[in-house]
């Protein structure tokens, strides 16, 4: 039963709740396009460079991009739609900021950097905790999944400040950041 339950809010939360916002608001989009593929990528590679013996010569070898190709579509259909869906609360976090400009275009980065850590961080470390509540197998060493949702996010935050930065430079029809 916890398998269920863990599979139905792993996949079908943010299926349901991410065509509900991208409609909404069109402008996300190709935001939510480029962290659906890059997020779970990110975080892939560093999860296999992390718990591999050796990091030093893992990216040299062609085996080690086979892996990452397949792995990818799994690491893309739960992580992908949940690093979209967290995105886009990070966004509007963002927005709300920059529209009280309380953040300028260096806090905007900044910001989104350390909100998509953040996020990374408390994302994984839960994800490991109910995978281990589901599983039962508390010998598994987590930290590499933890520090690659790490990595993973702040990619997802830098792209999200970087993305609220322009929509707002756009919008002010301005040509270079203040």
């Amino acid at each position: 039963m916890a398998d269920i339950l863990f599979g139905f809010i792993l996949y079908v939360t943010p299926l349901v709740a991410i065509p509900l916002i991208l409609r909404r608001s069109n402008n996300l989009k190709p935001i939510a396009l480029t962290i659906f593929f890059s997020t779970p990528l990110i975080g892939e590679i560093t999860y296999l460079i992390l718990s591999r013996q050796h990091p030093s010569t893992i990216l040299t070898g062609i085996d080690f991009w086979k892996t990452v190709m397949s792995y990818y579509p799994m690491a893309l259909f739960p992580l992908g739609l949940w690093g979209v869906l967290l995105a886009v609360g990070a966004i509007t976090v963002l927005q709300a900021k920059a529209r009280r400009q309380t953040f300028g275009a260096t806090l905007l980065l900044v910001g989104g950097t350390l909100i998509g850590g953040m996020v990374g961080l408390i994302f994984m470390s839960l994800y490991s905790w109910a995978a281990t509540l589901v599983h039962g197998d508390p010998g598994v060493n987590y930290m590499p999944y933890i520090l690659s949702g790490v990595t993973a996010g702040v990619f997802s935050g830098f792209a999200c400040g970087s993305f609220v930065l322009l929509t707002q430079t756009a919008a002010k029809g301005q040509t270079r950041f203040s």
